[in-house]
């Protein structure tokens, strides 16, 4: 999760409910304020495993400069994190969601069970719409782009994702072109399923997942999901 301190209250709640979900084995927390959760960790240190960092000191570390702070990257840097911190992970029988940290999603759980075994990948029912890129980022992500906000797969699927993230990262061009964002994460994540698919790994959609009114919170471009994923292109 990207944490700073008008948003802890906030994650606090998250993890809070998480906890209060019976059928939720553990849940595993990054935090990027540095702080971590200590109340909740002592009341379910069975059931929560958190990872605290600073996070200038770690991109330097792992070697990203200070203009690379999209977030993407760090994103993909918190997964690194908890598969480094939490070796436990990275088996092929771990079936891993990955949920970016301010959803509360009813509906997850009890979609997570009705799913084949851990070796299938699960990502949200709708590609984005891409009927607005230009050729050059046509050219650049032919894959397309999958939402983000949540997607499982093995822990070994995982470890090889983000090595094949960062790859691509550092591979491409460090500025968009004029007047375009620099799409990033959506774009690999689709490629990297596709090429799982190419190697004959299964792929399954999750169903619609709605956000509660009382659970909707703003992204960081200001807008507030109704549920996931945002409007797109069904797969």
């Amino acid at each position: 999760m990207y944490n700073v301190p008008d948003r802890q209250e906030m994650y606090s709640a998250v993890v809070d409910w998480w906890l209060e979900q019976a059928n939720v084995p553990t849940l595993y927390v990054v935090d990027s304020a540095n702080v971590g959760f200590p109340q909740q960790e002592a009341s379910a240190p069975d059931r929560l495993r958190v990872v605290a960092y600073d996070q200038p000191s770690t991109l330097e570390a792992h070697n990203f400069s200070a203009n690379e702070s999209a977030m993407g990257i760090l994103e993909t840097l918190e997964l690194k994190i908890a598969l480094e911190s939490f070796p436990e992970l990275r088996t092929p029988t771990t079936r891993v969601v990955k949920l970016t940290g301010k959803y509360r999603v009813p509906g997850l759980i009890d979609a997570l069970r009705a799913a084949p075994g851990a070796g299938v990948v699960l990502v949200q029912n709708a590609t984005i719409d891409t009927a607005a890129w230009s050729q050059s980022m046509r050219d650049n992500h032919p894959c397309g782009s999958l939402h983000s906000e949540t997607y499982a797969m093995s822990g070994e699927q995982l470890a090889r994702f983000v090595d094949f993230a960062v790859a691509r990262w550092r591979a491409e061009p460090q500025e968009a072109p004029p007047g375009e964002a620099r799409a990033w994460m959506e774009p690999a994540l689709a490629a990297f399923v596709a090429g799982e698919v190419r190697a004959g790994v299964g792929v399954q959609r999750l169903p619609r997942l709605e956000l509660p009114p009382e659970f909707r919170e703003a992204r960081h471009s200001g807008d507030v999901l109704e549920y996931l994923p945002a409007a797109g292109e069904p797969l």
